[in-house]
């Protein structure tokens, strides 16, 4: 039993460490002032079957403060089976600044959205290629307030992508679980080792992109067109990667209207920790195992009739509070306590179930069925 303790305490205080880390990160990020560098700007929208979304998407982005003779808007239909092709040439037909660029179902194609994306990068003339999801809205200054972050060194810049809560407790609980990754990330470039950024909300030069050879490297995965993309620009260590931390270039996109979605999602985010590098994988394993923890020890506490393993579970949402009250000050939400509590819970049940699902790779998305991140 005082070797189960021991563990349990190492574990704690491990995690202690962890989370300290992530607040010091967060510090460290700082709002940029500076006029913004020149230069045209492509955004780039993937979308399929997105006809509930892409208008209000588009109607964001005509609406920026960047110049309107200073970007374009290149829409990539990708073999959408309903009305979002449509939607968007009818608002296409009044602007000039967005181009529509439909795609044929490709069935042998690995990964379809980065298809998607490099069709529109070869589509798009702009030197910053911006890029955003059919879901999401960008406020006024996205573009502006994005530009302000690269300097003559910065390749990369990410951004915050924020779930809009609704009524329902369950988007409500996605919102808080959402808003943890996105500090997490943030995080992560506070700290110098940028590891996490979210496709719909990501801008970076084409000629980082092209020193890439594009998605070359990550070409058979379905997913990580952001992180798997944002790890090999760490590893070029010709460019930096820098985090926009104001609140005005935050995106924001819509909750999953069910729990089945909500765990598909996670699970194609799952599916790519095989592919990321060795350390990342142990510090995931290291999480997944201390979830483990938290959930056999209330159990544990009980059998053994000692209540110190079941101090990891307070111990843990105290300390995940303090991180989510300090980050969500940043994006200007708050934190309620009892559904922060509901959300823990979720997390940490769906990551113990989910991590080991997420190596086998099969999931849906968009229509599509994945095995090993693989259509099929």
């Amino acid at each position: 039993m005082t070797a189960l303790i021991f563990f349990f305490t190492i574990a704690a205080l491990l995690y202690c460490c962890f989370i300290s880390a992530l607040l010091t990160g967060l510090r460290r990020l700082e709002t940029v002032n500076a006029e913004p560098l020149s230069g045209f700007v492509s955004v780039i929208v993937p979308a399929r079957n997105e006809e509930r979304h892409i208008e209000s998407c588009l109607s964001a982005l005509l609406n920026q403060t960047w110049p309107a003779d200073k970007y374009e808007i290149i829409v990539v239909d990708d073999a959408s089976d309903d009305s979002t092709a449509q939607i968007a040439a009818q608002i296409a037909a009044q602007d000039s600044r967005i181009t529509i660029l439909p795609l044929a179902a490709d069935l042998r194609c690995i990964s379809p959205k980065k298809r998607a994306l490099a069709a529109g990068i070869n589509r798009s003339r702009g030197e910053y290629l911006f890029f955003t999801d059919a879901d999401c809205v960008t406020p006024p200054c996205w573009i502006e307030t994005m530009m302000r972050y690269f300097t003559p060194q910065t390749g990369l810049v990410a951004s915050w992508l924020l779930v809009q809560p609704e009524a329902s407790l369950l988007s409500r609980l996605e919102t808080l679980d959402s808003l943890s990754l996105t500090l997490v990330g943030a995080a992560g470039f506070g700290l110098g080792v940028p590891f996490l950024a979210n496709g719909a909300n990501l801008a970076y030069r084409r000629a980082l992109y092209n020193e890439l050879h594009g998605f070359t490297g990550i070409a058979n995965t379905a997913s990580g067109d952001d992180d798997l993309f944002l790890l090999q620009v760490r590893q070029s260590r010709a460019w930096r990667a820098a985090f926009a931390v104001d609140r005005h270039a935050a995106v924001v996109t819509g909750a999953n209207t069910s729990l089945a979605g909500f765990l598909m999602q996670r699970l194609r985010w799952a599916s790519k920790t095989a592919h990321y590098p060795l350390p990342m994988q142990a510090l995931e394993l290291g999480v997944y195992l201390f979830f483990v923890l938290l959930l056999i020890s209330v159990p544990l506490a009980l059998l053994l009739h000692n209540l110190m393993p079941a101090l990891a579970l307070p111990v843990k949402m105290s300390l995940d509070f303090l991180f989510m009250k300090s980050g969500a000050q940043r994006v200007n939400r708050r934190v309620n306590l009892g559904e922060f509590i509901a959300a823990e819970v979720l997390q940490a049940a769906y990551i113990v179930i989910i991590g080991p699902l997420g190596l086998r790779g099969r999931f849906s998305w968009k229509e599509r069925g994945y095995v090993k991140g693989k259509p099929g």
